[in-house]
């Protein structure tokens, strides 16, 4: 197979041999772009830039010339960013059984010395399979189904609102969709109309509490010429430009108890008398409705006609809130990161870990507009390929949560931010002082600068070793 490095698949050798790298690379040459490092430490800049799928860790010489506990603490937490990314573990009986133990969970297959290179070539293509399978399955649920554009959500509570759109969309009864405000009650809307046989037809919103009461009957129903006061020629409603196609109105709680029975009347016969005119209009208009308020309140306090709710409310639909379903919180939020770096042509790829954490963390009262609004600010704010907690102007461990107790993985990494913003005030920004008084390497330090957000003043190190075929 004799593919250009565009098309082979990268695999990142960690190997303290420079003579096994290069044996490596002369090896899987026709196969794969083989990148190789020395030690854990120049392995990290590695995998941020080149994305590898699969790591080839030999752990055989951790503690010596591949690093320390602390190195190998700082891979794992690189890999878990990337679920995708694959590690194979090349070790003897004799290895380091700490080591051995902290890499359990995050190794893909281990194989023992010295190893058969014909095993070690069909386990790597086995990890870079795996890998794809799992980056397709991704794509897939990140796609929506036809006719649910924009619409998206993979929790049981959203797989039970697209099985009942499904469902309604060809009934041409009128449905009420609950909601908080930003659940996407309009998306729904829209999705019930794709689906729909009205389809072909326009789809009109009007949001019932955003025109003044003395304008709303005539935007909904239309005028006859000279009817009031400005009213110079005649003018269709909302209810007859949605003719053979569907009428979304928003906010139907606001809508005045006048309009109230204008509107029962029209969902009862079909038909519309213009503002000031005399003549009965037909018009086949499909009514979908939305509303954030509590309509059984508003009934009750004789602001919302009961009769009018039975007839608006043959299919309601309720949609849950974006705290209620955290899994959806990181779908959508990868969705809207490719989208807005796409829109706005910058290269953004995801979110850091501290982002993720702050985003299950933060209630989202706005839910998946606010969310949205956020994303797209962070993609304008990033200075690195990932967003971070302050890009998305969310708050992140000491900024969140006073006076309740974080976890010590929490903890860890405020301590460790706090002290690698200590020492670049303290060493004037100089790295390599940073990195003799925390007692670090120059690419952990670099690692840290890249994971809290503040590589963006600094250039990346040069790795130790690069073999590239």
């Amino acid at each position: 197979m004799d593919l250009n490095h565009e098309t082979q698949p990268t695999v990142l050798i960690i190997d303290g041999q420079r003579e096994d790298l290069q044996l490596m690379q002369w090896v899987f040459r026709d196969e794969f772009n083989v990148v190789g490092a020395e030690s854990i430490d120049s392995a990290l800049p590695l995998i941020q830039s080149d994305s590898p799928a699969v790591v080839v860790l030999d752990v055989e010489h951790v503690g010596s010339s591949l690093g320390s506990q602390e190195s190998l603490e700082s891979l794992i937490q690189v890999l878990e960013q990337d679920l995708r990314c694959k590690l194979i573990v090349l070790g003897s009986n004799g290895c380091n059984p700490d080591f051995g133990q902290a890499l359990a969970d995050k190794t893909f297959n281990y194989l023992s010395k010295p190893v058969d290179v014909q095993v070690l070539r069909y386990v790597i293509w086995q990890a870079f399979r795996e890998a794809e399978k799992e980056e397709q399955e991704t794509i897939v649920r990140l796609q929506p189904a036809p006719g649910f554009e924009n619409f998206l959500g993979t929790h049981e509570a959203m797989g039970r609102v697209f099985d009942s759109i499904r469902k309604v969309a060809p009934a041409e009864v009128p449905v009420l969709i609950t909601g908080e405000s930003g659940t996407g009650k309009e998306l729904g809307a829209r999705a019930i109309h794709k689906l729909s046989g009205k389809r072909h037809g326009p789809f009109v919103a009007i949001n019932c509490g955003a025109i003044p009461e003395q304008l709303l009957e005539s935007e909904l129903f239309g005028h006859e010429k000279g009817s009031f006061t400005g009213a110079w020629r005649q003018s269709k409603g909302k209810i007859e430009y949605a003719n053979r196609g569907t009428l979304f109105l928003d906010e139907i709680g606001e809508l005045p108890v006048s309009l109230q029975v204008k509107l029962l009347r029209f969902l009862e016969d079909h038909q519309i008398e213009r503002v000031g005119g005399r003549k009965l209009i037909a018009v086949d208009t499909r009514i979908l409705a939305a509303t954030k308020t509590d309509l059984h309140k508003a009934m009750a306090e004789g602001k919302f006609r009961e009769d009018l709710y039975y007839r608006l409310s043959v299919f309601t639909i309720d949609l849950p809130p974006l705290r209620t379903r955290k899994a959806d919180m990181h779908l959508i939020a990868r969705v809207f990161v490719k989208r807005a770096s796409g829109e706005m042509r910058k290269q953004v790829d995801g979110l850091s870990k501290e982002a993720i954490e702050a985003i299950d963390r933060y209630s989202w009262p706005g839910n998946v507009r606010e969310l949205l609004n956020k994303i797209r600010r962070g993609v304008i704010m990033a200075e690195g390929p990932l967003l971070t907690p302050r890009d998305i102007e969310l708050p992140y461990d000491e900024e969140a949560d006073i006076g309740s107790l974080v976890s010590f993985k929490a903890a860890r990494d405020r301590f460790q931010a706090e002290q690698i913003v200590k020492a670049l005030s303290l060493c004037d920004g100089n790295i390599n002082k940073v990195a003799k008084e925390l007692g670090l390497s120059r690419p952990t330090v670099y690692y840290f600068l890249n994971k809290y957000g503040l590589q963006a003043h600094f250039n990346p190190p040069q790795s130790k070793l690069r073999v590239v075929s």
